[in-house]
């Protein structure tokens, strides 16, 4: 039982939180306080190592530790040339979107990534963190999407690439905070990064694209103020930051 009700607060609970609180953070006009993106990178630094943390107890329960998910030894050489070959072309794709936007004064952003710029660093101390916030998220959500979700629907499904395909999808309605756009976006990135986890069975090429993506991405990103117009083609965050599951109360 405590495997699945973990799995239902990953799937149901955290987007349906983290999505409210979102909408509440950016309600008001204007740009959020560097105190309030703080305490927005806190909340989800913490909430993630939480539910980091209670991945392990339910496996320890099954007497398996979080390393048995992916963790042990070196990757292999394949799924890492695929990870690295995939972060540089998000990144390539970045920098030719962020180009257009210098070039082109009337070029705005997506519609879908307006919002998000919002709580993306813009300071020296924002980036800082949000340095901990994309370490964070490349450790623990490929640990929880990745690792702990194909584990729970191995049991029940026939393949642990159907596992990998629903848990993709589910990573990318965790991210429903970011319009339709961000949610598509988001969970083929996560059906890749499960495909190179179920063929190579290690996480560590996953974490690895996952926390450069989300690292370099926000901090491009995160400086651009423009309205939105017609949309250039230009890759949402990976996790920019997925709000916390943690509500304190406070917008």
């Amino acid at each position: 039982m405590d495997l699945w009700l973990l799995v239902l607060f990953l799937v149901v609970v955290q987007p349906l939180v983290g999505y409210y609180r979102f909408t509440r953070l950016t309600a008001a006009p204007g740009p959020i306080p560097t105190r309030r993106k703080l305490r927005l990178y806190a909340l989800v630094v913490a909430s993630q190592w939480a539910l980091t943390a209670a991945a392990a107890w339910v496996l320890a329960r099954r007497g398996l530790a979080l390393a048995d998910l992916g963790l042990r030894g070196s990757p292999p050489a394949l799924a890492t040339l695929a990870a690295v070959l995939a972060t540089l072309a998000v990144l390539g794709g970045t920098w030719l979107s962020l180009r257009t936007l210098a070039r082109e004064p009337g070029a705005s952003l997506p519609s879908h990534l307006v919002k998000v710029v919002r709580i993306l660093p813009a300071s020296g101390s924002e980036r800082a963190g949000f340095t901990l916030v994309a370490l964070t998220a490349g450790v623990c959500e490929e640990i929880l999407y990745r690792g702990y979700l194909v584990y729970a629907f191995d049991r029940v499904l026939p393949s642990s690439w159907w596992s990998m395909l629903l848990a993709g999808a589910l990573f990318g309605a965790a991210h429903a905070y970011q319009g339709v756009r961000g949610m598509v976006a988001t969970g083929l990135l996560g059906a890749f990064l499960g495909a190179v986890y179920v063929a190579g069975g290690s996480l560590w090429p996953g974490i690895f694209l996952h926390a450069a993506v989300d690292l370099v991405n926000g901090f491009a990103l995160g400086g651009l103020k423009r309205e939105p117009l017609s949309p250039p083609s230009i890759p949402a965050p990976f996790d920019a930051p997925a709000p916390p599951t943690t509500y304190s109360g406070q917008p």
